[in-house]
């Protein structure tokens, strides 16, 4: 704005000079909304330099009162940093505003309102302080312009306000400000700058402007603010920053309207007990005697937004209806609150509806709750009827909870996603997957395709063309697996039954047949089943391996195609070597009573050979407890035993081989001795025959 001069037309104008208009800011942060209201005041006192005063005296009550309102305002708008003084730990923040009207008789052309907020140490300071304020024509040094000015000032919660008189000041050129508190000066200095304006009088020109109080009136023809183009009666160029209310007192069903571009952006309606807004495209309609509802926007041609019922919102989009009480469509395209519902909400999407009072739809497309206390977060067509209260589907498409069941079923069940899902009673739940069906109360299907849940609280987790059918069965995965008997489990496989109650079955056509059997069938396309209750039976073409210890050292093995199995008997794997005496162990084996006996629980007939545990365990004191054989100590006790006869009998070979021997020699010696006896026999037979005559 150019300098302008005030003419002086009565005798209480001494001198004709530019009237100052001193703007300070000192140590302080501001945001956007104080920029606001900063501008927007000076815009006014800008507004006011086409007046002159004839009155100044009677006049410049009303200006200040003007300007202290507009102070108390840009101080509750501005964000703040403070200054620190360095000696007293006090800190001063400071926003000031003030204005020197020409004509005025002194102190008032050196006098200016000065506001901040006072901090000790970061708390707000309570209570009175002494404030000196000195002008200076330098940011540093230079020389001090004036006189001091010394106040006491209060202080409450850290804010005060006090007015500022410098003596003798000449304001030409630039000038700074100095503060000290309680004789402690603070830091830095704080540019002053002036921006002059003129008053014209109310009384001159065409006599327009009227005061009244401390209020101004103009009451011929349009006004402009910013702007010299007034097609209406106020027309502002910039921003405007409000405090009180905006509004008409025209009759009832007046509404007031806000004007875009030459349409209609904004209408506010009169209601019975709230009024109502209604924006957006101008087809945008509500009932004229409904009660606080709100269509913030959207609408367009042949697609209008409407709302038939009270407290009711409709955020944007476009075709959307809301026939409901307290619910709300937040946007997207053709969606619906139907049947007067209560408290629901469509948050946006395509064509989704909700019937039932309290119930949801995120988004998506042409998704449907028709229930109380229903939910579809999102997805495709998705479907929760009526009967199925506080019921829930996540997304996917197609899913559906309650259609085609019963009438009252389906409440408290849930489908997370997935395709083509279906629950058809109480408190069920789909993970995902497609074409799943849970028609139990509390079934359960995690995830896959084509399983079927129709036994109460029975469960399948995934998996494809698995059936649970029976109360608490279970099928946890595989294809083609059904658990038909009460509390059975199939955890696995392809083709495998459970048929029996509490029975298991794994693995490949694995059949449990009876009451508790557990089958177990390997990959293999042969059937394997159950044959009694509570048998435990397993098929395992590659073998089975038992463990007894942790890290897989000790344990029988069942090879291949073999009917017996093998222990571990490694060296490496054993310890506390210690030699044996097979004598004596076949001497104590001798004590050991050998018996044939059955078990009590074998039926009568079935026999077996053995020691019983108590003799062994007395005769060897192998194995860990008196109760129980090993098949390794037996047969460890057989082997010694052996070796011990073996010994033995090599020993009786021993004596036999020496009684041999010397039968041997005595044979020899009795045929040499028969032989000399035979030819003694042969002389004595020739002697004799000799002496015949």
């Amino acid at each position: 704005m150019a300098r302008r001069v005030l003419p002086c037309q009565t005798s209480k104008c001494p001198t004709r000079q530019p009237v100052p208009n001193f703007h300070w800011i000192g140590c302080f942060g501001f945001n956007p909304l104080w920029t606001r209201e900063a501008s927007s005041f000076i815009q006014d006192l800008f507004n006011l330099s086409s007046i002159f005063l004839q009155d100044l005296p009677g006049r410049h009550s009303a200006l200040w009162r003007l300007v202290d309102h507009r102070e108390s305002k840009l101080m509750k708008a501005i964000t703040v940093r403070t200054c620190q003084a360095m000696t007293t730990g006090l800190s001063v923040l400071f926003l000031t505003v003030a204005t020197a009207i020409a004509g005025m008789t002194t102190p008032y052309q050196d006098t200016f309102s000065y506001q901040g907020q006072l901090t000790n140490q970061g708390a707000p300071h309570q209570g009175t302080v002494s404030m000196i304020f000195t002008l200076w024509d330098q940011a540093a040094g230079g020389a001090q312009i004036g006189e001091p000015w010394t106040t006491s000032v209060g202080v409450e919660n850290g804010l005060f306000m006090t007015e500022v008189y410098i003596a003798n000041a000449d304001w030409s050129g630039e000038r700074f400000l100095q503060i000290a508190v309680e004789g402690d000066t603070l830091p830095g200095r704080h540019r002053i700058t002036a921006t002059p304006f003129s008053i014209r009088s109310f009384e001159g020109g065409d006599g327009a402007w009227s005061v009244s109080g401390s209020n101004i009136f103009y009451t011929v023809g349009n006004v402009g603010i910013g702007t010299a183009t007034t097609p209406q009666r106020l027309n502002v160029a910039g921003n405007i920053a409000l405090t009180g209310w905006l509004g008409h007192s025209l009759p009832a069903g007046t509404p007031l309207t806000f004007v875009v571009s030459n349409q209609t952006a904004m209408r506010y309606l009169g209601g019975g007990d709230a009024p109502n807004a209604l924006g957006g495209y101008w087809e945008n309609q509500m009932q004229a005697s409904a009660n606080g509802n709100v269509i913030a926007g959207g609408g367009r041609d042949s697609s209008s937004n409407q709302i038939d019922g009270n407290y009711s919102v409709i955020g944007g989009g476009a075709g959307n209806i809301l026939n409901g009480t307290e619910s709300v469509i937040g946007g997207g395209f053709e969606n619906m609150v139907l049947n007067g519902a209560e408290r629901s909400v469509v948050a946006g999407g395509y064509s989704n509806a909700v019937s039932g009072d309290w119930g949801f739809v995120g988004g998506g497309w042409s998704n449907l709750v028709a229930a109380d206390y229903g939910a579809v977060a999102g997805g495709q067509i998705n479907l929760i009827q009526s009967t199925a209260s506080h019921s829930f589907i996540g997304g996917g498409a197609f899913n559906s909870i309650a259609q085609g069941s019963s009438p009252g079923l389906g409440i408290y069940s849930a489908i997370a996603g997935g395709e083509s899902n279906r629950i058809h009673n109480n408190r069920g739940f789909i993970g995902a997957g497609e074409n799943n069906l849970v028609d139990s109360n509390r079934g359960f299907i995690g995830a896959g395709t084509g399983n079927e849940v129709t036994g109460a609280n029975a469960l399948v987790v995934g998996g494809s063309s698995n059936k649970a059918t029976e109360s608490n069965a279970f099928v946890g995965g595989g294809s083609s697996n059904e658990a038909t008997g009460l509390q059975s489990m199939v955890v696995g496989g392809s083709q495998s039954i459970a048929q029996g109650q509490r029975s298991f079955a794994a693995g490949r056509r694995a059949e449990a047949l009876h009451n508790g059997a557990f089958v177990w069938g390997d990959s293999t396309t042969d059937t394997v089943q159950s044959t009694a209750a509570n048998q435990f039976t397993v098929q395992a073409g590659g073998g089975a391996r038992f463990f007894s210890s942790s890290n897989l050292s000790t344990g029988v093995v069942l090879a291949p195609g073999a009917g017996s199995w093998a222990i571990l008997s490694d060296r490496a794997s054993k310890t506390d070597f210690a030699d044996v005496d097979e004598r004596a162990v076949l001497r104590a084996l001798m004590q050991v009573p050998i018996m044939t006996w059955r078990y009590k629980e074998q039926p009568e007939g079935t026999l077996h050979m053995g020691p019983v545990a108590q003799d062994f365990h007395a005769a060897f004191g192998l194995g860990q407890d008196e109760m129980r054989l090993t098949t390794i100590d037996v047969d460890g006790v057989a082997l010694a035993a052996i070796q011990g006869l073996a010994l033995e009998l090599a020993d009786r070979e021993q004596r036999i081989e020496s009684l041999e021997q010397t039968v041997a020699e005595l044979r020899d010696t009795t045929e040499q001795r028969v032989a000399s006896l035979e030819a003694l026999l042969f002389e004595v037979r020739s002697l004799a025959k000799a002496q015949q005559p």
